[in-house]
C-alpha cells in the first residue's frame, strides 16, 4: 500500500525523534487552528474531520488526533487529485485543491477535502490536506438514507483548484456556495480548512528549513521504516494462518434485511492479507462503501493493535498491509452506486476484523463495540432562514477486554477522535433541549468482565422540524467473547403528540410536530467471560452503583448470592 526509498543521507535516530516530534506538533497546530475557525460545530464542538501532512511521496508523516477514519485514506485522495493535475496543467505554489468525490475520498459527499500543496524553493516538498463534515451538500435532503446514485446525495467536487496561485477562483467559489442550503456555513467551513492547512504546512515547512531538505527527507526514511517494525512486531505475535469473523448489516438503507458475509484475516510470514471477497453484491440503497474507504477502515482495525503508546500513525505502519476485495461488491463499491452511508458498513467491518483477530488470539482484543447512532434534523428559524444540526455519533458502550471491563461511553477506534456533542452547545444552536441523559440500567452484557452501560437520551423538538435517523445494531448487538452475553440492541423511537410512538432504524426526513420527543436507547457493551466467574464483590458494586438491578444480579449472577 506504500513505497519504499532508500535515504540520500543518513540521519541520527534523535534528529528522526526530533522531527517525528516536530511533525506531531504541526499537526497539533493544525488542528487547534481548525477548532477555533470553523463555523459548525460538528466540526469545531464535534471534530467529525481529520487532517495529515504527506511527503511528496504521498505517504502519510502525522496525522491530526482526530477521526481517523477519514486520515487512513486521505492520502489516497491526496495523490488522485494531484496526479490529475501533474498530468495536465500541474500545480502551482498558492493553489489550493477541493475534492469531494467519495470514490477518490473513500467516504461520501459531506465529507470535503481541502489539499494544500507545500513549496520551498520552487518545489513541492510536502503537502497538507484536512477532510470535513460540511452539514450540506445539496443532496436530496440534509441527510439521506434512500438514495439510489451517487447523484442523488450531493454535488460532486472531483478535485478542483479552488484558489489558483493564491488567488480564489470566484467563479468555482460561486458555485460551491450556490450548492447548499448553508452558505454562510460552508464558506466559514471552507475557509477555516484552507486556513488550518496553511498554519500546519508553516510549521512544516519551518521545520524542514531548519534541517535541510535532505536531512528532513532522511528522517522520513527512518520515522516510516520505525513505523513498519512496529507494525510487524505486533503482527509476529500471531499464529500463522486464516481466521474469520462473521459480518452482519442490518437494513440496505430501504428495507431491514440481514446481510451477512465473511471477514478473513491471514497471518502470513511478510504481514497481513485481509480477505474480504465474500461481501454480499452492491445493495440498492446508500449502504455501499468505496475501496478507498475500506482501506481505511483496514488501516484503522491495525493501528488499533500496533499503537498502545499514545503514538501516531504514519505510513511506515501500513507496509505490511494486503488487501483482497471483490470490486462491484457491496464493499468495493463502483459509481454510481450510492454511497451516502458508506461510513456505517466501514465501522462494522472493522468489528468483522476485531472478531478474526481475536478467534486468532482472544487476549488480543475486547469484544465488540457498540455501533453510532447519528440524527440529522433541520427547519427554519424564527426569520424563515434554514437551520441543520446534527447529533452525530453518539454512543460507544466500551465492551470488556480481556483484562477488565468495559468503562464509560467512548467512540468506536474508526472515529476515536469525536467526540458526543455538547448539549449545551447543541442546545444553544438548535430549537430542542435535552430532557434527559442517563446510563441505562441492565443495558450491558455480563460476564466474567462486564461491558460498559449504555444509555438513554430523552430530547424535545421546541418547533417543527424533519429528521434523518441513521441507527446500526438495532437487531444485531456487537459479538461477545469467551461465553459472555451481548449487551442492548439500539433503538431509536419517536413518540409525537398525537400519542403515536415509532421506532425507525433508518429514515429520512421524517416529519416532527412540536413537542416530539426523539428517545434514544443506546446499546451497552459485550461482556468477556463466563458470568459464574465473576467476582462476587463486583456484582455488587454494580448493584449499589445502578448499573445493574438485583433482579438481573440474581438470575445471571446467582453464585454472588
Amino acid at each position: 500500500m506504500s513505497t519504499r526509498t532508500a535515504p540520500a543521507a543518513k540521519v541520527d535516530p534523535v534528529t528522526a525523534s526530533i522531527i517525528r516530534h516536530g511533525l506531531d506538533a504541526a499537526a497539533d497546530q493544525m488542528l487547534v487552528a481548525l477548532k477555533r475557525t470553523a463555523f459548525s460545530p460538528i466540526i469545531y464542538e464535534v471534530m467529525d474531520g481529520a487532517g495529515a501532512f504527506y511527503d511528496r511521496r504521498f505517504r502519510m508523516l502525522s496525522q491530526m488526533t482526530a477521526l481517523p477514519m477519514f486520515t487512513g485514506s486521505l492520502g489516497l485522495a491526496v495523490e488522485s487529485v494531484v496526479k490529475h493535475y501533474e498530468a495536465n496543467e500541474g500545480i502551482q505554489e498558492g493553489d489550493v485543491l477541493v475534492v469531494n468525490d467519495p470514490f477518490v475520498t473513500g467516504t461520501h459527499q459531506w465529507d470535503v477535502a481541502v489539499i494544500v500543496p507545500g513549496f520551498l524553493d520552487g518545489e513541492i516538498v510536502c503537502y497538507a490536506a484536512i477532510k470535513a463534515h460540511h452539514l450540506d451538500v445539496a443532496a436530496l435532503a440534509p441527510f439521506v438514507t434512500e438514495s439510489t446514485d451517487v447523484f442523488q446525495e450531493g454535488t460532486i467536487w472531483p478535485g478542483v483548484k479552488l484558489w489558483k496561485q493564491g488567488r480564489r477562483d470566484d467563479d468555482l467559489y460561486r458555485m460551491f456556495l450556490a450548492n447548499t442550503r448553508l452558505p454562510d456555513s460552508a464558506a466559514g467551513d471552507l475557509n477555516a480548512q484552507a486556513g488550518a492547512c496553511h498554519a500546519g504546512l508553516r510549521a512544516v515547512l519551518e521545520l524542514i528549513e531548519r534541517y535541510g531538505l535532505e536531512k528532513f527527507e532522511a528522517a522520513v526514511e527512518t520515522i516510516l521504516d520505525a513505523g513498519e517494525a512496529t507494525m510487524r512486531e505486533k503482527l509476529a505475535e500471531f499464529p500463522r494462518g486464516r481466521f474469520t469473523g462473521t459480518v452482519v448489516h442490518e437494513h440496505n438503507g430501504f428495507e431491514e434485511v440481514m446481510i451477512p458475509y465473511e471477514v478473513a484475516v491471514e497471518f502470513v510470514e511478510d504481514g497481513i492479507v485481509i480477505d474480504l471477497t465474500g461481501a454480499p453484491e452492491p445493495q440498492p440503497g446508500p449502504v455501499n462503501a468505496p475501496v478507498i474507504g475500506v482501506i481505511s477502515a483496514i488501516r484503522c482495525a491495525m493501528m488499533a493493535l500496533a499503537i498502545q503508546d499514545g503514538g501516531r500513525a504514519n505510513e511506515g505502519y501500513f507496509r505490511p498491509l494486503q488487501l483482497k476485495s471483490r470490486p462491484g461488491s457491496m464493499i468495493d463499491a463502483q459509481s454510481p452506486a450510492p454511497v451516502a452511508l458508506a461510513s456505517y458498513p466501514l465501522y462494522i467491518l472493522i468489528e468483522g476484523l476485531n472478531e478474526a483477530i481475536a478467534n486468532a488470539m482472544p487476549d488480543a482484543r475486547p469484544a465488540g463495540y457498540d455501533m453510532v447512532v447519528t440524527l440529522f434534523m433541520w427547519g427554519k428559524d424564527d426569520g424563515d432562514q434554514v437551520w441543520i444540526d446534527s447529533v452525530n455519533i453518539t454512543g460507544g458502550a466500551p465492551a470488556a477486554a480481556p483484562y477488565g471491563d468495559g468503562g464509560a461511553p467512548l467512540m468506536p477506534i474508526a472515529c476515536s477522535g469525536v467526540r458526543s456533542v455538547s448539549w449545551e452547545v447543541w442546545e444553544a444552536k438548535t430549537p430542542m433541549i435535552v430532557e434527559s441523559c442517563d446510563f441505562a440500567i441492565d443495558s450491558h452484557g455480563v460476564g466474567k468482565h462486564r461491558g460498559g452501560p449504555g444509555w438513554t437520551v430523552l430530547l424535545k423538538a421546541l418547533r417543527p422540524m424533519d429528521l434523518t435517523i441513521v441507527n446500526e445494531r438495532s437487531r444485531v448487538p456487537p459479538f461477545a467473547l469467551a461465553g459472555a452475553e451481548k449487551g442492548r440492541r439500539n433503538e431509536v423511537l419517536i413518540h409525537r403528540p398525537d400519542g403515536s410512538s415509532v421506532e425507525y432504524s433508518k429514515v429520512t426526513a421524517t416529519h416532527l410536530p412540536e413537542g416530539s420527543v426523539i428517545e434514544m436507547k443506546l446499546s451497552g457493551g459485550s461482556g468477556v467471560g463466563p458470568a459464574a466467574e465473576r467476582a462476587p464483590e463486583k456484582v455488587a458494586t454494580d448493584v449499589a452503583e445502578g448499573y445493574l438491578s438485583e433482579e438481573r444480579a440474581r438470575d445471571k449472577y446467582p453464585h454472588a448470592f
